[in-house]
């Protein structure tokens, strides 16, 4: 019989016991057929804008089936309407509301339901200079002054803003936003204080010991996006620059990773620069990954990919980083590192003024020859002008060479003009012009040197035999550092020389002052 009120008689022979056992048949829940949005579905919307929820279910046992509408805990529609509309109007960027359709039959107990959520995107605003944590981050007069506090404050979908600064580490556990700097990565740093990776944006939030290497396990995922900023002095395990996340338009520079053990949990030494992260025309280089040694048996281990490690990078730079070799466990320092290159440059890209925080590049860098294949890449061709930084244009580089391009060069009192116009054979026939040209070419003597460079060293980019060079002698028993082309008294005034040592050649750094254990020299110099 159905669920339902029954008359029943029963008919006993006189003398006889017995018992009567009612059941019923257990009660199915309803099926939902279909939910439109999809169930669980995060929906952005603008102010304003309204959405609509359908769902469509039945009763297997053939009963009826009523729909309770649920948002932010409160109900607000009970029937049979399978369909109910949220309108936005009036609320504000940062509203979010929480949507349930719960469908059941005439048993209360017996319920399934659908569940969405809504929510208006905003935007928060990030100021070193003139924000505070205390302030509400909605506008630019009301900054916040640290990106962590606007990441915690965030939901998937928000952006944050970032004004000029140098600002500390972030993590935002694969959060969906986007973090851009207001004025580009020249104006807005993450720095590591060579304590702490720059940006952690995958998860999860703690390591397991399950896989000691787990490479494609721990701190992945690319939904938060970090554009237009300069990540350096990252020193970690891993990814001391960035970790996972979609990185674009950033410059990675001076960050270490440190290996350990093997039998410590986690990536060992991977990645100085980068590592499972998706990079889009960003500039890394100077990064490095260095050796441990073993408590067991002081053994060397060494990490890989200096500058990334199972990236996969579109229209980057990746040139300059270096790994220091282990005994085990090392690989080259750009060329082991399980990356994917897509149209990206890994030779030299011949930067302006590297040590001077200039990454652009001159016009005739390599990585913006147009229709050149670069070395390294596997898919893709060259285009100019698209490679990490800006490019510098020719008439900017002619800036490094000033009017005294005869007696710099060729000491003979020439002037500026006469010395272009021997130029004109190779870079045509104006003078002016030709002057302009070869300041942002380079030179003719086979030692890959722009000729500004040769105006710094004081050498002739006509002659090839005019080279840049140190000597050491023994004097007294000490050694002297002298260096060659000597320039007049008034063109050394201009110029910075520098004198670094090192006492063995496996060192990393150089230094300066030397002091009586260095036995290798090297010689600088720069304009003042």
């Amino acid at each position: 019989v159905t669920i339902d009120c029954h008359d029943i008689d029963w008919t006993v022979a006189a003398g006889k016991e017995f018992e009567i056992e009612i059941a019923e048949n257990a009660n199915r829940k309803p099926q939902i057929s279909e939910a439109s949005p999809s169930d669980g579905a995060y929906l952005l919307h603008a102010p304003g804008d309204a959405q609509t929820f359908s769902i469509a279910a039945s009763d297997p046992d053939g009963h009826d089936v009523t729909y309770t509408w649920i948002v932010d805990g409160e109900e607000v529609m009970s029937g049979t309407t399978a369909t109910y509309t949220l309108s936005t109007t009036g609320e504000t960027p940062g509203t979010r509301h929480d949507v349930i359709c719960y469908a059941n039959d005439d048993l209360w107990d017996d319920i399934v339901c659908a569940k969405w959520t809504v929510y208006l995107p905003q935007t928060l605003y990030v100021d070193a200079a003139s924000g505070s944590d205390s302030a509400d981050g909605q506008t630019a007069g009301t900054a916040l002054a640290t990106i962590q506090s606007a990441i915690d404050r965030s939901a998937d979908g928000d952006t944050i803003l970032v004004a000029d600064g140098v600002y500390a580490p972030i993590e935002t556990k694969n959060r969906k936003i986007t973090i851009e700097s207001v004025n580009g990565y020249k104006n807005a740093i993450i720095d590591g204080g060579n304590a702490n990776n720059c940006a952690l944006l995958g998860g999860p939030e703690t390591l397991t010991t399950e896989e000691p290497l787990g490479y494609g396990e721990l701190w992945q995922g690319t939904n938060t996006v970090l554009r237009g900023f300069t990540l350096r002095n990252g020193r970690a395990a891993w990814g001391a620059g960035v970790t996972a996340g979609t990185v674009e338009n950033c410059l990675i520079v001076g960050n270490t990773v440190e290996a350990y053990p093997w039998s410590s949990p986690g990536p060992n030494g991977l990645g100085g620069g980068a590592y499972l992260s998706v990079l889009r025309n960003c500039t890394i280089t100077g990064n490095s990954s260095i050796p441990a040694v073993s408590d067991d048996d002081e053994t060397k281990y060494g990490g890989a990919g200096g500058g990334s490690w199972g990236c996969i990078l579109h229209n980057c730079i990746e040139w300059g980083n270096e790994d220091d070799p282990g005994e085990i466990g090392s690989e080259g320092g750009d060329w082991w590192n399980e990356s994917v290159y897509e149209s990206c440059c890994l030779q030299n890209p011949l930067f302006v003024d590297s040590e001077n925080d200039d990454y652009r590049v001159f016009s005739t860098s390599p990585c913006i020859v147009e229709g050149v294949d670069v070395a390294g890449c596997e898919t893709g061709m060259v285009e100019p002008g698209k490679y990490g930084m800006p490019e510098i244009s020719e008439e900017e580089a002619s800036s490094w060479v000033t009017d005294s391009l005869a007696a710099q060069y060729a000491k003979s009192g020439e002037s500026a003009d006469s010395y272009a116009s021997r130029f004109t054979e190779k870079f045509g026939s104006d003078a002016s012009a030709a002057l302009t040209k070869a300041t942002g070419k380079i030179d003719s003597s086979g030692n890959a040197m722009y000729v500004w460079q040769d105006y710094v060293a004081g050498t002739d980019p006509l002659d090839t035999n005019s080279v840049f060079t140190a000597t050491i002698e023994m004097v007294d028993g000490s050694p002297v550092v002298t260096w060659s082309p000597k320039l007049s008294a008034g063109e050394e005034a201009r110029r910075n020389y520098t004198i670094y040592g090192k006492t063995n050649l496996t060192d990393r750094a150089w230094h300066s002052p030397t002091n009586s254990a260095s036995r290798f020299f090297k010689v600088g110099v720069e304009m003042r």
